[in-house]
């Protein structure tokens, strides 16, 4: 199955479905808690305004650097004075 492609609603029935077997469970789980919120992109913003390196915000947010990296990369950011 593509996770990427599933959306919440369906990745939360894989992940309680009794019907399911337990690595579809694990891996629509980890799908979900692996989406970007409103709050974690505001997260971002705050941390890396406040200068926090990538990597310390995606140990805080339990998500990869090369994540962090991209949302960097794709709203532009930049710290102020640099």
């Amino acid at each position: 199955m593509r996770w990427e492609l599933a959306n919440k609603q369906q990745l939360l029935q894989i992940a309680i479905s009794e019907d399911c077997e337990l690595d579809n469970k694990y891996e629509a789980a980890r799908e979900l808690q692996s989406r970007w919120s409103q709050d974690m992109l505001t997260d971002v913003v705050i941390m890396f305004g406040k200068g926090y390196m990538p990597k310390e915000i995606a140990e805080f947010l339990g998500v990869s650097v090369q994540q962090i990296g991209g949302v960097i990369s794709k709203y532009q950011l930049r710290r102020v004075g640099a």
